[in-house]
């Protein structure tokens, strides 16, 4: 529990420090208690439209057919910039998946949001591999090999969620997690439907390149998509309804803007 205060104070304060678009506000933070029993409370930015992963699952389980093109782009573009600003602050996020991308009411805004396992770039943290971190299905080839973290993992796990939104599927599946591990160190990734768009496909592949240092980069990653949307204007949005529920013993609440 000390472990989570700790992690969670973090979390407040560089999301209190951060002021980007597209990653997740703090406005204030504060204990709530002393000690082991003291909980960490956050006022953060208002996200009625819940989070990526459950809107990813609805969509699935109602057979409604592939996201619109410029919402996949939104998405691509929005989490691109907000990683490419996370590395220039000299940070990694380490834990970028559908769950931790929260979008405001018929998705006007996408924002990157839980920073609890964040780290510095070249901190003791950078070194601890992905297995004990985060979620089998976003793991980089290069951690499940042993490898540390680094700027080019966290833009692996941009690429997985650009495929689940773009093919409505994982781009690796197995059974069980050893299985899965081989398949992303050693198999291509499934195919993209063929109505994909062409932006679209090349930011995917680019982020999903088996060798770190030939990576795309989120940066490069957004602009493509960005370029895109200024050239192919669309609404990108969705009428959809969630909530977000943090995993450590953090309480938030929700500020919205006047």
């Amino acid at each position: 529990r000390v472990e989570a205060a700790k992690e969670a104070e973090m979390e407040a304060s560089l999301l209190a420090q951060w002021q980007h678009e597209h990653i997740l506000r703090c406005y204030e933070w504060f204990y709530d208690g002393q000690g082991e029993n003291s909980s960490v409370w956050m006022v953060l930015d208002l996200m009625d439209g819940g989070d990526l992963h459950s809107l990813f699952e609805q969509r699935r389980r109602t057979l409604a057919g592939p996201f619109d093109a410029s919402f996949v782009r939104r998405v691509i573009s929005a989490i691109g910039s907000a990683l490419s600003f996370v590395h220039d602050q000299g940070f990694l996020h380490r834990d970028v998946k559908c769950a931790n991308i929260l979008l405001s009411r018929s998705a006007e805004r996408i924002v990157l949001a839980d920073f609890g396992l964040a780290c510095a770039i070249g901190s003791q943290g950078e070194q601890e591999t992905k297995e004990a971190l985060g979620t089998p299905s976003y793991l980089p080839p290069e951690i499940a090999c042993g490898g540390c973290h680094s700027p080019a993992a966290d833009a692996w796990c941009l690429g997985v969620v650009s495929f689940k939104v773009a093919a409505l599927r994982r781009p690796f599946e197995a059974r069980d997690d050893t299985t899965l591990r081989m398949k992303i160190v050693r198999d291509e990734p499934n195919k993209l439907p063929q109505d994909t768009p062409a932006d679209v496909a090349e930011a995917v592949k680019g982020l999903l390149h088996k060798i770190p240092e030939k990576r795309m980069l989120p940066a490069e990653a957004y602009a493509m998509t960005h370029e895109s949307l200024i050239a192919r204007p669309g609404s990108g949005s969705l009428g959809c309804w969630g909530c977000y529920r943090a995993t450590r013993r953090v309480f938030w609440t929700a500020a919205g803007r006047v």
